[in-house]
């Protein structure tokens, strides 16, 4: 149920994935492929453990968790950018099993305590401490010591449910090349840029909304970025499926 609730919500402004668009069937099929390949997958891991003469059992510093992981909220905005980008459903699905085998996700997904986003969010409060420590000091303060709050979102979707489609592609080459430090970059980048403007707020809900929802100008010729006066930061943040793209409804066509 949570999983078609999540479907249904999944960047709506875009033609293709609002109701009646050709992507929204695609998106919950491929969700619903990833829950059952991960129960197999899982039950496999399961049997071989158990076999008295396998690796597992060999060696006794391989404590391996096998349990089903399913569908978690945040993987859906992740496949749904596979879909956009690929146009075909069997390559958005395989690399969405190579992205949460292979670079990390399970872990930051995975009950009961999502170990991984924990871990990346102290690794972040560190850099942002390092960096810059006034900044760092003045979060602490009003937000209450919940600093990984502002991270969540972006770390549990790989910044796919706020980064417009093809500066996202970007990030995401980017990403597979060289893992997390690049995702580290982009919100310490984040933070430096609007930091005049959360060094003189102390509200919690603002400090949120300003990190997660600021708009940046690229100025001057090596287009540094500059964020907007206070009046505009108060304003909502454009769709994230902006680039709802002529070429990309085409390609995404089932001819």
């Amino acid at each position: 149920r949570q999983l078609m609730l999540d479907v249904d919500r999944t960047w709506p402004s875009c033609s293709i994935f609002a109701e009646g668009g050709i992507g929204r069937p695609k998106l919950a099929n491929l969700l619903k492929a990833w829950v059952v390949y991960d129960g197999e997958e899982t039950s496999a891991d399961v049997q071989v453990s158990n076999q008295p003469d396998s690796e597992a059992n060999l060696e006794s510093s391989g404590q391996k968790s096998y349990e089903t992981l399913g569908y978690v909220q945040g993987m859906n905005f992740i496949a749904t950018a596979l879909l956009w980008h690929t146009s075909i459903d069997e390559a958005a699905f395989w690399l969405f099993v190579a992205m949460i085998r292979c670079y990390g996700l399970r872990s930051m997904f995975e009950a009961p305590d999502m170990h991984g986003l924990k871990v990346r969010s102290f690794t972040i409060a560190q850099l942002v401490h390092q960096e810059m420590p006034d900044l760092s000091a003045h979060l602490a303060e009003h937000l209450r010591n919940s600093l990984s709050l502002l991270f969540t979102e972006w770390l549990l979707t790989l910044f796919a449910s706020s980064v417009p489609l093809d500066p996202l592609a970007i990030l995401w080459d980017q990403f597979f090349e060289e893992g997390y430090i690049v995702v580290y970059r982009l919100i310490l980048a984040r933070l430096r840029c609007v930091r005049p403007w959360l060094l003189a707020e102390k509200d919690f809900g603002s400090l949120v909304y300003l990190v997660k929802n600021a708009h940046f100008d690229l100025v001057g010729p090596d287009l540094r970025p500059c964020p907007r006066p206070a009046a505009t930061i108060s304003h909502p943040a454009s769709p994230v499926c902006a680039a709802d793209m002529p070429d990309k409804q085409t390609a995404f066509s089932p001819e």
